[in-house]
Order: C-alpha cells, then structure tokens, then sequence
C-alpha cells in the first residue's frame, strides 16, 4: 500500500506487467498525475483497486474491464472521463465481482466543464463540489484485504527504491 505517501508523477506502467499476482493496490490520497496506466488490465488477480484523490486524468482505460476478480474500485477525486457502462456496468447493476465502484459522476449543479464518467452503476458518485464525498472513515479507510484473513503492511521506502514513482 502507498496510501498517503506523497508519491507524484504518473503512476509507472510496469505495475500491470510485474506484479501480476497483486491483490490489492491502494494509491489513494496521493499526487499521482497523467492517466491510469492500461497495463494494470493485466492485474488479474486484482480484487482492490483504490485511485482516489489523486490527480489522474484521461479516460479510463477500456482494459480495467479486463479485472474480472475486481470487488472495489475507487477512482473518485481526480480529473477522469469516460463511460463506465459496458466496462463496469450493465445499466444500475454493476458487472462480475465488484461490489463498490466510486467514480465522478455527480452532478455539481452548473454548467461546469468538470471531468464526469458517466456512471450508472456507481455506488458513490463525487463532483468537485463536494470535498467531503468519501470522507466517511469507514470508506476512505476501508481495509479490504482483512476479509481474506491477511494483515495490511504498511512499508516505508526510502527516496533510491522509490525513483520509479518520482518524476
């Protein structure tokens, strides 16, 4: 996890094709820019992918529909568009395994030029004009990998085994 890590530039592509075996990868509340890298299609085995509150922008990529084992997906608070129907949704139901899908797609009341995905089935949609959208504790702190009897680490790297994800 690199959960509030102060990690910024774009997120490396290598993540998708090196560890394919991950189960969780939680990015949220960093400052990570650009878009969402398509190799993380490859994740397979991913169940938990948490984005949120970062800087990301662009679409999200077509592969994430590839993430058949996904169960909670969080890409709220960042500058994403796109449609979300046919990659994660079937209309209001949301497709396969996932069960929590966070997204911006609530509407900010204006004409706003404001990245939006459009997103039927979103469990939660944000819009810029709500700071506090998944701010509940049990939500932006959620740690999913305790269902399946695994213990979350929390490591800290040092600046020379970190240079990948620094700009």
């Amino acid at each position: 996890s690199f959960k509030e890590s102060s990690r910024t530039g774009v997120i490396p592509s290598w993540i998708g094709t090196q560890l394919s075996n991950l189960l969780l990868l939680d990015l949220d509340m960093n400052g990570f820019e650009g878009p969402i890298p398509s190799t993380f299609g490859e994740l397979s085995e991913l169940r938990f992918l948490l984005l949120n509150r970062n800087k990301l922008e662009g679409n999200i990529p077509p592969q994430l529909a590839n993430l058949t084992n996904l169960q909670l997906l969080l890409l709220d608070e960042n500058k994403l568009v796109g449609d979300a129907e046919g990659l994660f949704c079937d209309g209001p139901n949301l497709l396969g395994n996932l069960s929590e899908f966070y997204s911006d797609c609530g509407d900010s009341g204006d004409d706003s030029s404001s990245p939006q995905v459009n997103c039927p089935c979103c469990t939660l949609c944000c819009d810029e004009a709500n700071t506090t959208c998944n701010d509940d504790l049990l939500l932006a702190n959620y740690e999913p990998i305790w269902e399946l009897s695994f213990g979350r680490r929390k490591w800290d790297f040092g600046s020379d085994e970190m240079d990948d994800f620094a700009v």
